[in-house]
C-alpha cells in the first residue's frame, strides 16, 4: 500500500527512535507516552505517541488506511485531531505535543470529571459534538458509530479560573468519505448503536444521527436522573428540549431521524434559554472551526 512517495508525505518513519520517553497511559492495546524525536524535516522536538500492541494483519491494514486518510484531511481544517506522523515498527501513531495545549478524551471527562459539569455545560457539551459532525457532514465525511471515546477535547486557556475546551473528533479512524464502500460492522452494542445495524451491518449518516442521540443521553445522564428522584422539580425547559430532541435522534426508523443540521438549527434554540453557568469547565462550542 505504501510507496516511497507516499511514506514521505505521510512522514512515516520505519524505525522507532524516541529519547526522554515518559509513559502516561497503559493499556491492553495501546500505550501512550511522551517524548523528543527527530522528524523528516530534521527538526527534534517533543511530541505524543500511541503505540499499539498485538497486532495482527488487520489492524496492520486500518493502519496504514488511516495514514491515507491523515493525507485527504491535512488540508480541510476539518475538527479532526490528526497525527502528524507515525512509525512502521512497531505500529504508532505520532501527536504534536503542546503543553499548553493538552487535552483529555471526553469519556476520561464524562468518568472523571463529570462532577464539575453543570446542565449549561452539559448541553454545551452536546451543541460542540453536533456541530463537529456537521461540519464533517458538509465535507461529505461522516462517521456511523459515534461514541465519547472518539471525541478529544483540546484544552485552550484558563481564564478568570474557568478552564476552556473545544471538542475535535479523535482521529481519522472510521471516518467514512461519501462515494466510499463503507464500514461493515461485525459486532452491535446495542446501547449504543442504531437498530438497523443488527441487519444491514452498514453505518450510515443515519446511525450516525441515532448515536448523536445516545451520546446526548450520556452527556446528559446526570441532569436526566435528578428527574428521576422524589419530589424532584419539574424538568428545567432547556433538559425537557434535550430529551424531547434525543427521542427524536433515536427513532427506530432512521428516515424519520433529523439531520445532524437539523439538530444544529434544535440546540441552537436551547442554548438561548440556559442559564448562566458557575460550572469550572467550559466548552467553546459554536464558530471555533471557522477558518
Amino acid at each position: 500500500m505504501m510507496t516511497a512517495s507516499s511514506i514521505e508525505v505521510h512522514n512515516i518513519h520505519f524505525e522507532k527512535k524516541v529519547e526522554k520517553v515518559k509513559v502516561i497511559d497503559r493499556s491492553l492495546h495501546f500505550t501512550k507516552y511522551t517524548g523528543e524525536m527527530k522528524f523528516a524535516d530534521g527538526r527534534v522536538k517533543e511530541a505524543m505517541f500511541e503505540e499499539a500492541k498485538n497486532v495482527d494483519n488487520e489492524y496492520m491494514e486500518k493502519f496504514f488506511s488511516k495514514m491515507v486518510t491523515v493525507a485527504a484531511l491535512i488540508e480541510k481544517h476539518l475538527p479532526v485531531r490528526l497525527p502528524i506522523a507515525a512509525f512502521i515498527s512497531p505500529p504508532t501513531l505520532i501527536y504534536d505535543l503542546q503543553k499548553e495545549n493538552s487535552g483529555f478524551p471526553l469519556s476520561y471527562i464524562l468518568k472523571h470529571h463529570d462532577n464539575l459539569l453543570d446542565l449549561t455545560q452539559r448541553v454545551k457539551l452536546c451543541s460542540s459534538a453536533v456541530r463537529v459532525m456537521s461540519e464533517l457532514h458538509q465535507a461529505d465525511i461522516f462517521h456511523g458509530a459515534l461514541i465519547a471515546k472518539n471525541f478529544f477535547l483540546n484544552f485552550i486557556r484558563i481564564n478568570d479560573g474557568v478552564k476552556e475546551y473545544e471538542l475535535v473528533f479523535n482521529g481519522p479512524s472510521g471516518l467514512l468519505f461519501l462515494g466510499k464502500s463503507d464500514c461493515s460492522v461485525s459486532l452491535i452494542d446495542y446501547d449504543l448503536n442504531a437498530p438497523e445495524l443488527a441487519f444491514t451491518r452498514k453505518l450510515t449518516k443515519e446511525s450516525g444521527v441515532f448515536n448523536i442521540g445516545r451520546l446526548f443521553e450520556q452527556i446528559l445522564k446526570t441532569e436526566i436522573l435528578k428527574t428521576y428522584q422524589k419530589n424532584a422539580p419539574e424538568d428545567p425547559p432547556a433538559l425537557r428540549e434535550m430529551r424531547q430532541m434525543i427521542a427524536r435522534a433515536t427513532r427506530p426508523n432512521p428516515y424519520h431521524r433529523p439531520t445532524t443540521n437539523g439538530i444544529v438549527m434544535m440546540i441552537r434554540e436551547t442554548l438561548k434559554i440556559l442559564p448562566p453557568s458557575s460550572a469550572p469547565v467550559n466548552f467553546v462550542h459554536y464558530d471555533q472551526f471557522a477558518i
